[in-house]
């Protein structure tokens, strides 16, 4: 059975447009047989990355005592989730330009030396994910139109371009976008622009290919 990691990020507990959508996909994704591992990072925050966090994440593996492997353990527990799925989807708001503190700190929990990147030699190429690709759904929520592809503050639009850089970082680059942009503007109707991503599986099991 295929699996979906679906993580969101608002942290609304009510009227998130970004988890509305979550709940949408997940809909389709269950009816094509998908197993759903989902989180709620805006909700259920993940740790800072703070001195003993990094101290772990920098000691070798076999070097790692009690509390060094605790303070990798919410890490440990996400890389372990992502690599057991066959798509992921992060549904996220734009905040400030970019995205939500939550967000960024689970990031900072997942990119770890040895993990999910390592160096290399190659001075044009320094760095490389070590996680195996796999199809990546990018929700992301903006309250004014003005932040879209081509719209007058589109250049202010650090949340996109961020996501991508630190998913390739780990290895993720088959992206799918999925832009609602205007949440905040009287003519945005939320039922129509969820129903429009038409959010689908990448892969569907072969019992449905079948039928």
């Amino acid at each position: 059975m295929p699996r979906l990691f679906a993580l969101s990020a608002s942290a609304r507990s009510q009227g998130s447009r970004s988890r509305q959508s979550t709940d949408h996909a997940i809909v389709s994704f269950r009816e094509a047989g998908y197993e759903i591992d989902q989180i709620d990072i805006g909700q259920s925050p993940p740790p800072f990355a703070d001195d003993l966090f990094l101290r772990a994440s920098f000691t070798p593996r076999e070097a790692l005592d009690d509390t060094l492997r605790a303070a990798l353990a919410y890490s440990d527990s996400m890389i372990d989730r992502i690599d057991a799925a066959d798509e992921v989807l992060i549904a996220t708001p734009m905040y400030n330009l970019g995205m939500p503190a939550a967000l960024k700190a689970w990031f900072d929990q997942i990119i770890r030396p040895g993990r999910t990147f390592t160096m290399t030699r190659d001075s044009a190429s320094p760095y490389k994910g070590l996680l195996a690709d796999r199809p990546v759904h990018i929700i992301t929520a903006r309250g004014s139109s003005a932040f879209a592809k081509d719209g007058a503050a589109a250049a202010l639009n650090l949340l996109d371009p961020h996501l991508e850089a630190l998913l390739n970082f780990i290895g993720l680059a088959q992206f799918h976008h999925y832009d609602m942009a205007g949440t905040d503007e009287p003519e945005f109707d939320a039922d129509l622009a969820i129903s429009a991503m038409a959010i689908k599986p990448s892969y569907m099991p072969v019992a449905l290919h079948a039928a």
